[in-house]
């Protein structure tokens, strides 16, 4: 559904009074889009926190918060991106102040601070490499899995560097952290595994699950291959996870394909 009028998203909102909302305002908007055109944005479930800020509705941000005032918590999905530009060897904890190079980060970091002046959680997710778990939308990994099959070459960045997890993992430790404390006592807890991993390394981890030709998947380098993003990114953004073994007192996390 396209944003219409307040109208329409309080009424659709009212009816909606869990005790807990999880992931309810995750953006999926692309960076690419998004630097086009500022006002790019879709309701899906629930209206996202990220289209309050491109539409510029400051007042009806915190209106539509209001609708979620018997929420015992909430959790606001975000990402790397906000942290800006990192490195292979220095791992970003959540104390790190906002630096993204988009405009799709600026966002995130915006209605993370909603959100949290709300009183609200905010996760932070890695660079997510798994099945998708929506039918008829294939995710990276699945174009990439598919092309392997098919016997294709592909050319995979090993040069930048992410706390990568997959769509299971990122959902159960959120859930994990929900079914424990609630509204957790830490705001701001970055979900991510231990391992600093290039997308050229996650292919290869998706190859040997699936017994496919590690020779077709070619490294290149995101330093030489600027141009084909639209949009600024991020080259590395690795996350520390030590909030989040701490809380849920786990030793280790590892990518699971």
């Amino acid at each position: 559904l396209w944003i219409l009028t307040r109208l329409r998203v309080a009424s659709n909102l009212r009816p909606v009074r869990p005790s807990c909302a999880l992931k309810a305002f995750a953006g999926t908007v692309r960076v690419t889009p998004l630097k086009k055109n500022h006002r790019l944005g879709r309701w899906v479930p629930f209206f996202k926190i990220n289209n309050l800020i491109k539409f510029g509705c400051c007042k009806f941000q915190n209106q539509i918060l209001g609708e979620f005032s018997e929420l015992v918590c909430l959790y606001y999905a975000s990402t790397d991106t906000v942290y800006g530009e990192g490195s292979k060897n220095k791992k970003f904890v959540e104390t790190d102040p906002y630096a993204s190079v988009n405009l799709y980060g600026r966002h995130k970091a915006l209605a993370e601070q909603i959100c949290l002046t709300r009183g609200f959680n905010v996760v932070r997710f890695p660079f997510i490499f798994g099945p998708s778990l929506v039918g008829g939308r294939p995710h990276f990994f699945d174009n990439i899995k598919a092309d392997l099959e098919a016997g294709k070459t592909v050319e995979m960045f090993s040069d930048s560097y992410r706390s990568t997890l997959s769509f299971n993992q990122c959902a159960y430790y959120l859930v994990a952290l929900i079914e424990k404390f609630g509204a957790c006592p830490e705001k701001i807890v970055n979900i991510a595994g231990d391992d600093v991993m290039s997308k050229f390394d996650a292919a290869i981890a998706l190859a040997d699950k699936y017994g496919l030709d590690k020779s077709l998947i070619k490294p290149v380098s995101i330093t030489q291959n600027t141009g084909i993003f639209k949009a600024k990114r991020a080259a590395s953004g690795t996350l520390d996870n030590s909030k989040l073994k701490s809380l849920l007192h786990i030793k280790e996390i590892h990518l699971e394909v």
